[in-house]
């Protein structure tokens, strides 16, 4: 057990160390230590990694080996585990989790199509994450994520992917940069801005991405939730709580978010009294009203 156990737990490489069949034992294991007085009831949380989906399942099924209930919060962060597994009543709480790396990239802004200088057009983002500036000049980049279509009287989201090479974040000669070889500090807000073409009509890049996503240009309402849509979720989240009794992962698998997505809704909605009265109110008396 010593090897396997350090200072956040089991610890090792997956299919190394670490297998599945290991994961059952533990799986096993609680279920049988803490149910010896009542069925137990234990909650699994996960990343994103791929093998977290293999000893997920590994953990389940030794939990409902011996005899527990296991409840999969699917992908959440460390402390929802811990914050769920207080208070709902779980006897017991298990995150699996691997080495962080984040997702350096571009984000595309809203309005994103910049015109100028001159006949350029070009396309305003902001970097993400720890980036390194320079492996992105000088290649040929496309465009890939999802956006927001308006589609009758809803709100759809839909992923895009453009299949082909449209923009390029050129360097300039090295006549206009005599640093480029002995160190160049970035600034993302002017050095690093894609180009997407000459002479393009205002609203290409819009177009571009209503094909891909298989809508008129005018439907696309963003690329980013708009906080009134965020708003309405959190609090139709907190109603649902407090009115029909859901748990967390019962509300998370009904609006399709994850764990600490309903945590933070929750206590938004809670803090309203502190922070607007006049929505605090309208949420109270639609608490209160007969349904």
């Amino acid at each position: 057990m010593g090897k396997y156990f350090g200072t956040d737990g089991f610890r090792g490489e997956a299919n190394e160390v670490l297998t599945v069949e290991h994961a059952f034992k533990v799986g096993r294991y609680l279920g049988w230590y803490y149910g010896q007085e009542h069925k137990a009831r234990i909650v699994i949380g996960k990343d994103t990694r791929r093998s977290s989906y293999m000893f997920e399942y590994a953990l389940a099924a030794g939990l409902t080996a011996s005899g527990a209930n296991a409840y999969l919060l699917h992908v959440t962060t460390t402390p929802s585990v811990s914050y769920v597994t207080r208070t709902e009543n779980f006897d017991c709480g298990i995150m699996i989790s691997a080495s962080h790396s984040d997702s350096p990239t571009f984000h595309i802004k809203e309005n994103a199509q910049l015109k100028g200088p001159e006949a350029y057009a070009r396309i305003n983002t902001e970097g993400y994450g720890g980036m390194l500036c320079a492996p992105w000049l000088d290649r040929p980049l496309t465009v890939a994520g999802r956006v927001l279509v308006k589609a009758g009287d809803a709100i759809e989201t839909r992923l895009v992917y453009v299949d082909r090479d449209l923009l390029l974040i050129p360097n300039v000669a090295i006549h206009m940069n005599r640093d480029v070889n002995t160190g160049m500090k970035f600034d993302k807000k002017t050095d690093v801005i894609p180009l997407m073409g000459m002479g393009e009509e205002e609203g290409a890049f819009r177009a571009i991405l209503a094909q891909t996503a298989g809508c008129e240009p005018e439907d696309i309402l963003g690329t980013r939730r708009k906080p009134d849509f965020v708003l309405a979720r959190q609090v139709a989240m907190y109603l649902c709580r407090r009115k029909l009794g859901l748990s967390y992962p019962e509300l998370g698998k009904a609006f399709g978010r994850g764990h600490s997505t309903v945590i933070h809704a929750i206590k938004k909605i809670q803090a309203l009294p502190q922070t607007d009265k006049v929505l605090h109110k309208l949420v109270t008396d639609l608490e209160n009203a007969d349904c």
